[in-house]
């Protein structure tokens, strides 16, 4: 193999297994040059990076006392995490408990206001109708006036003509 690809295999620590793949998935010094050192780099730095970050492999003990330290110690981190999640989910249930309250109240405060609603234009039609009610009156009254003010002139333009036959045949 080429000086380039022997470079990333002396900076890792990893095992045979990685190394192998890092020498299988590397391209070729013909192929793209300028592009292998940085995928090396990069290569390793992940790795590096991974191997930082799993956590040591649990000592291996010896006796069953250890094992049921620990296996305590863990049973006691799982029971807090449970708490911790039950009371995480009394609180959300709180949450929406009180949204759900939040929700019938303004469901009641939206049934009260439609209910309004609908009295209000009941009322207003009622009114309207009462109005044309009025208003018919008031064309009737008028109407009747009309005809009350049409049978005094009639009346008057009768007695004028009697005056005037009256006047005619020199009675009056």
């Amino acid at each position: 193999m080429s000086s380039r690809n022997d470079e990333p295999q002396n900076q890792h620590q990893g095992s045979s297994d990685e190394t192998d793949e890092l020498q299988a998935g590397a391209p070729e010094a013909n192929s793209f040059p300028s592009a292998e050192e940085p995928r090396a780099s990069l290569c390793s730095s992940l790795q590096t990076l991974l191997r930082d970050e799993l956590p040591p492999s649990p000592p291996r003990a010896s006796s069953s006392a250890t094992y049921g330290a620990r296996s305590s110690t863990s049973r006691r981190a799982l029971e807090r995490r449970v708490e911790a999640l039950k009371a995480e989910r009394d609180r959300e249930v709180r949450e929406k408990r009180a949204i759900l309250d939040e929700n019938r109240k303004l469901k009641a405060a939206n049934a009260s206001l439609v209910s309004e609603a609908q009295r209000s234009r009941a009322e207003k039609a009622q009114m309207k109708q009462e109005i044309q009610n009025l208003k018919s009156e008031t064309r009737v009254m008028q109407t009747e006036k009309e005809l009350q003010k049409a049978e005094v002139r009639y009346r008057d333009d009768v007695i004028e003509r009697l005056k005037g036959v009256l006047r005619r045949h020199h009675l009056l």
